[in-house]
């Protein structure tokens, strides 16, 4: 779940429409991109193997980047949870969300989160749209406790933010799970 709040996908990958969980990361965040696949190593394809390599375009500037990938197997409940995360083929927050666990907070946080100022943490959820990401304020408050809120990045874009009084609890829910490379 984390890692669809996050930079993880699903894709249908064959005429059964049967799915795969799809994780990219830079090139800087390949260890973090083996440890996570290595969640799923009884379901990866090919995993032991160096991640995919390929050059994408990034962005308005145009600029090209190396990106690293992963996939699993094709799963029906891969396709179960595609068909509840991207009812049109876009990615909404639904019931899908909802059981969040710690692990998947620090897979979201690690893909998506920043720590502001050495105060607060963020978690951008830009594609969410603002009903989506109250959803997932509600969710954090529900399953975690923690207190957030909405945060204007730009038009219709949001984020969630973390204020320093839930810092410690949100930060203890995730540290057992942080890989050594994304602790900056």
């Amino acid at each position: 779940i984390g890692s669809l709040l996050g930079d993880g996908s699903i894709a249908k990958r064959n005429m059964g429409g049967w799915a795969s969980l799809r994780f990219s990361h830079s090139e800087k965040q390949v260890a973090y991109l083996k440890w996570k696949g290595a969640l799923f190593s009884n379901i990866m394809r090919g995993f032991g193997s160096t991640p995919a390599k390929s050059k994408v375009i990034c962005g308005r500037a145009s600029r090209s980047a190396i990106q690293h990938s992963v996939m699993t197997l094709v799963h029906p409940r891969f396709s179960a949870l595609r068909d509840a995360a991207y009812p049109g083929g876009v990615k909404v927050i639904g019931p899908w969300a909802d059981n969040l666990s710690p692990l998947g907070l620090a897979i979201w946080y690690q893909d998506d989160g920043t720590l502001v100022s050495g105060r607060y943490a963020r978690l951008y959820t830009l594609g969410f749209g603002k009903s989506g990401v109250d959803h997932l304020i509600e969710i954090l408050h529900r399953n975690f406790g923690i207190e957030a809120t909405k945060y204007r990045v730009r038009d219709s874009q949001w984020a969630i933010q973390i204020p320093a009084a839930s810092g410690d609890l949100f930060f203890s829910l995730i540290s057992p799970y942080t890989h050594p490379s994304m602790e900056y």
